[in-house]
């Protein structure tokens, strides 16, 4: 997850997203390779890296960004993390990819950059950089971007990967800013606390956009029509319109208190379930194997992705331990199966390529949710994606034929001049 408030209004950016894949972008990435050079972060940087995150991304629910020993930590462990320096040899700017030994995808996420550094194109050349040394090791990059931030997205574009989906209300961040207006006309800006927000999938995969969306095709068709009609339903409806009330802000802010209560109330619960086995994979991170099944349970995140044989019992597991989201990525090739997701509780809600080891290739799949304790109440409803129409032919055609082949134009219409933001 990366990507910090967006910067929409402020002097330079509207210019910024409107030329982004000019000679102006070129330009100015060239300029930042010069100003702002790039190295590998080192165990002594930490002290400043925690810095730079608490001035760059308030709200992450993973705190130990926060902390200079834990992230002193990570970098002696051999964590992949690039820096930007400016002329004086501050850091300004920050990102890693995420490498596994034999793990043939990697992310990039931590992208990072000094509030009074944006729009200079770091963030871009950030990614790009990061983009190119994925690839240089044998992976294959991929990127959840915020979707109220354009920033994160367009330097994700810029760097070649592509956009393919949009997946609601996939992570909580803990403090949002805005402002509440009162009846006299005066406002006050308030920070509303933790909502869940939705990212937008991007992926350094080969695409043959041709063959892939005849592969789609080929399976969803298989599909009974009312799951066909549920997954295009919500892959386009990614505008919320409705804006949350000052009473969702509360019960927002009851349910998802703060990173380590959140945390903490989710361990307290897990005390008390039996059979099941619960391994600590780090600080934020749970491994709960039950039966035959294993999933990670994401502690600040209220969250949980599971691993293999998803079951109602399952699903009501994560339920009694107080987290709202479970997700579980089916191969699309699998027909029966998703009959069955479905029957035990789980949406279709996004689509992926996806490659599991090395020697096996890319693989379409299937995003399925549960969510649940309050889930609707949290979630974060101001979005400023690319428009998918616009942004790229992979994201547009999946779009079009799980949108335009069975709605009419009428409404595909209405839906881009109100959701997409053509």
């Amino acid at each position: 997850m990366v990507g910090n408030s967006s910067l929409l209004g402020t002097p330079g950016w509207d210019d910024y997203v409107k030329r982004s894949h000019s000679d102006y972008s070129k330009k100015r990435e060239s300029l930042a390779r010069k100003n702002y050079p790039l190295r590998r972060a080192v165990p002594s940087d930490s002290k400043e890296l925690a810095a730079l995150a608490r001035r760059s991304f308030q709200g992450y629910p993973f705190e130990g960004i926060y902390d200079p020993e834990k992230v002193r930590s990570g970098l002696e462990e051999g964590e992949y993390r690039l820096v930007a320096e400016n002329r004086h040899g501050d850091l300004v700017g920050t990102a890693v990819l995420g490498i596994e030994p034999g793990n043939p995808m990697c992310e990039i996420k931590k992208v990072m950059v000094d509030i009074d550094y944006r729009v200079f194109g770091i963030g871009n050349l950030l990614v790009k950089t990061l983009v190119g040394d994925a690839y240089k090791n044998s992976c294959f990059p991929w990127l959840d971007a915020r979707a109220n931030t354009k920033g994160i997205q367009l330097a994700s574009l810029n760097a070649g990967l592509t956009p393919i989906c949009f997946e609601p209300g996939k992570h909580i961040v803990y403090s949002h800013l805005g402002c509440i207006w009162h009846k006299n006309g005066d406002f006050e800006d308030v920070d509303h606390g933790a909502e869940r927000e939705a990212m937008v999938h991007f992926t350094g995969l080969p695409l043959n956009i041709k063959k892939d969306l005849r592969t789609i095709s080929k399976y969803i068709l298989k599909w009974p029509s009312y799951l066909r009609d549920e997954l295009s339903d919500n892959l386009l409806n990614w505008s919320i319109p409705a804006l949350p009330s000052e009473t969702d802000y509360q019960i927002s802010r009851a349910l998802l208190p703060g990173p380590k209560q959140t945390a903490k109330k989710i361990e307290d619960f897990i005390i008390n379930e039996s059979n099941i086995e619960v391994k600590c994979v780090n600080d934020d991170v749970l491994r709960i194997e039950y039966n035959d099944g294993i999933m990670a349970v994401i502690k600040p995140d209220a969250s949980a992705f599971i691993y293999n044989n998803p079951t109602k019992e399952t699903l009501d597991l994560c339920k009694r331990i107080g987290l709202q989201a479970a997700t579980y990525y089916e191969d699309i090739s699998k027909t029966n199966q998703m009959q069955y997701l479905s029957d035990i509780g789980m949406d279709p809600i996004m689509l992926r390529p996806w490659k599991e080891s090395k020697s096996k290739p890319v693989k379409w799949q299937v995003g399925w949710r549960k969510n649940m304790n309050g889930y609707e109440k949290c979630l974060h409803r101001k979005h400023d994606p690319i428009d998918p129409y616009k942004s790229g032919a992979m994201m547009k055609g999946i779009y079009e034929y799980l949108g335009e082949k069975r709605i009419p134009t009428g409404i595909i219409d209405r839906l881009r001049r109100d959701y997409l933001h053509p």
